[in-house]
């Protein structure tokens, strides 16, 4: 049957890993470690940027191989998805994910002299999707991302309190047509045994994902009869992007639309050439249209005769887009707006802090930032506008050829008036992009401009005794998102969230008697609300403070640890991310072994 809808709230995962670590050399700090893994998700329901997926003996396995010898690491691991029975609940669709990940990484650090010290390295990795056509659909054979990157990075002591950090990075992604740098420049300066000021500048970069490049996967559907509707698809960009270059006479602005009433045919963006083969039956279905007609000697043929062959001009369309905010399920819009191949973001961010040391007991942190984004990579918005009749060009039409027939005027209106909604409401056809031949609506990603926001971080650890330990953070952010639209909301189908409060902290308290073995502890944890966007996830989190416990025994001699921890203790019950359950009191029992 179908699976739509279907969800099994029963979570569970489990997994293990096996490590070897060989020592062949004199230095203990020279290895051979090989790990390999095998986590499977055994049931979870889980958010995607289209709906919630319901994970069913979803696998991951990974195999890793890493070496450290005299100031040279090399690593490389190999990791493999199986999704197995895994399906999206708004569509009931399987979800195959046969997905291989592939990298290596190497690096040397040096000295050359006291003053000064370098690492060098360089890193590669290649990720094969093999979906089945299920995620990357019509990109399934064309969608393997190669990325290779080179480093060097050096420590300078100018003085006994002064040191210069520079670092320069060079990425390379096949599917991106430039090159990366990533500078980074820091000063530390230490006037004193615990005390340290820091100014550092960093620029780095974040590449599309492999949905933002190559997702093709159907969304949902939206209905227009029981057994005509179109498809909501959501797909990225793999190459140039989408341009609406076709032309076809007589459409709106001269666009081209498909139309699911007329399926693979190219028709101009005009609703007018439906009219006889489509609306005008769709009107004789109207009952009021339908009880009147015999009444002023008309049957359907005469009707249709009367209403048909609309002449250029007579009949106005107008475009709407597929929304994603509720309400109303189409809302007005100018026309297509292509969507350029995507960038990576890039980030740069400035800093300056401190580190304290007081009394040899506290310590604390404190930083100042901006970061400063370009070419965001936004959600899923709206591609492809669709096409309707105007009602009010619809209503003047028909009321100007009934009169011209003798229909008495305000019966024209009646009639118009029962009729013109309905063929008002009928989306008619898809302005889709050039090199697409169905009414599909599309939805995909864009970069976005540029947004900065300013950051303060705040952190302290106060040893009371040597056993009893104070912590404190505190975060703040002067931003809650980038309002594309300046219109005041974060929630906007354009508008990039940040999906995290502006302000947040905690505070915890930790007792650990080495001797008894006995240790225990509490964290009260603290959160502003903010706004969440992201995909169909679109909402406002209420502000939280939780309580949580901690507490664990050390057998002697056994090499065993019991612990139990407890989150959210007195089962304040809230939630962290639009679409998920209320979150309330969760308790945890460990039991850990080592040998």
């Amino acid at each position: 049957g179908s699976k739509i809808g279907v969800r099994d709230f029963f979570s569970s995962h489990y997994g293990g890993e096996a490590r070897l670590d060989l020592r062949p050399w004199d230095d203990p700090n020279d290895n051979i470690i090989i790990t390999g893994g095998l986590k499977t998700l055994g049931s979870s329901i889980e958010p995607t940027g289209i709906g919630a997926g319901q994970a069913k003996n979803w696998t991951y396995k990974s195999l890793q191989a890493r070496v450290n010898k005299s100031g040279l690491f090399v690593q490389a691991f190999l990791n493999n998805s199986s999704a197995g029975d895994t399906y999206l609940l708004r569509t009931g669709n399987p979800i195959v994910d046969n997905s291989v990940t592939f990298a290596t990484q190497g690096q040397y650090n040096f000295d050359l002299g006291e003053r000064f010290s370098a690492t060098v390295g360089v890193d590669y990795s290649n990720v094969t999707p093999k979906t089945g056509g299920t995620i990357n659909g019509a990109n399934e054979n064309n969608d393997e991302t190669t990325l290779f990157g080179a480093y060097l990075q050096t420590t300078t002591t100018l003085t006994d309190q002064l040191d210069f950090v520079a670092a320069i990075r060079r990425d390379t992604h096949n599917w991106l047509d430039d090159a990366f740098l990533s500078p980074r420049l820091g000063l530390v300066l230490t006037p004193d045994e615990g005390h340290s000021f820091r100014a550092t500048y960093n620029r780095s970069f974040s590449t599309p994902t492999s949905n933002n490049l190559f997702l093709d996967i159907l969304a949902g559907r939206s209905n227009i009869t029981p057994t005509v509707g179109l498809n909501v698809r959501a797909a990225g960009i793999p190459g140039v992007g989408f341009t609406f270059n076709n032309q076809c006479a007589g459409g709106l602005n001269g666009f081209c639309m498909y139309s699911p009433f007329a399926p693979g045919t190219q028709l101009p963006a005009n609703g007018a050439v439906l009219w006889d083969n489509l609306l005008v039956p769709l009107m004789l279905q109207v009952p009021a249209l339908a009880a009147t007609l015999p009444l002023l000697g008309l049957n359907a043929a005469s009707f249709a005769a009367i209403v048909g062959s609309p002449q250029p001009g007579e009949l106005t369309s107008t475009m709407f887009e597929f929304s994603q905010a509720g309400g109303a399920p189409f809302i007005p819009t100018a026309g297509p707006q292509e969507a350029a191949s995507l960038k990576a973001l890039t980030k740069t961010t400035w800093e300056l802090g401190y580190t304290g040391l007081i009394g040899d007991k506290v310590r604390f942190d404190i930083s100042g930032y901006t970061d400063q984004y370009r070419n965001f990579i936004g959600p899923l918005t709206t591609l492809t506008p669709n096409v309707f009749l105007d009602g009010n060009s619809v209503a003047t039409y028909l009321v100007t050829r009934l009169a011209a027939v003798g229909v008495p005027t305000s019966v024209a209106q009646q009639l118009a008036a029962a009729v013109a909604p309905t063929l008002a409401q009928v989306p008619l056809g898809t302005i889709v992009p050039d090199g697409r031949s169905n009414s599909d609506l599309l939805l995909t990603y864009r970069n976005y401009g540029r947004f900065s926001i300013l950051g303060m971080d705040l952190g302290m650890e106060a040893h009371l005794t040597d056993q009893v330990t104070l912590s404190g953070s505190y975060s703040h952010v002067s931003d809650e998102c980038y309002d594309v639209d300046n219109d005041g909301s974060c929630l906007g189908a354009r508008d990039i969230a940040l999906n995290a409060p502006t302000a947040k902290g905690a505070i915890g308290l930790d007792v650990d008697n080495k001797v008894s073995g006995l240790f225990f502890g509490a964290r009260v944890r603290m959160s502003g609300g903010f706004p969440v966007n992201s995909g169909v996830y679109s909402g406002t989190i209420d502000a939280f403070n939780v309580v949580d416990m901690n507490a664990g025994y050390r057998l002697p001699g056994t090499g065993t640890t019991i612990s139990t921890t407890i989150n959210n203790l007195f089962n304040n019950k809230h939630r962290e991310f639009i679409g998920v359950p209320e979150m309330g009191l969760l308790a945890l029992l460990q039991v850990q072994f080592e040998f």
